[in-house]
């Protein structure tokens, strides 16, 4: 079973790992966002260490309005698997 921390303001917060492309890996800290579905979000600095392929992009929206979501090959370890 997945271990994880709530913040001050309830947010849930758990370590997964990320796997770069040349097989290193990134244990980062994930929130958990009950209302996303399919989507990993991974800052520029991170996902330039990664360097996971380039996939496609789409537009979305979201509650902030229309954006452009990139989308990359990855490997998550989320509970060891």
């Amino acid at each position: 079973m997945i271990q994880g921390e709530f913040d001050e303001i309830g947010q849930l917060f758990f370590e997964i790992e990320l796997i770069a492309d040349n097989g290193e890996i990134l244990p980062v800290m994930a929130l958990l966002d009950t209302g996303s579905t399919e989507w990993l979000a991974i800052n520029e600095q991170d996902l330039e260490f990664l360097e996971w392929p380039f996939l496609s992009a789409r537009d979305v929206v979201t509650g902030m309005g229309e954006a452009s979501f990139n989308s990359y090959l990855g490997t998550v370890v989320l509970d060891a698997q």
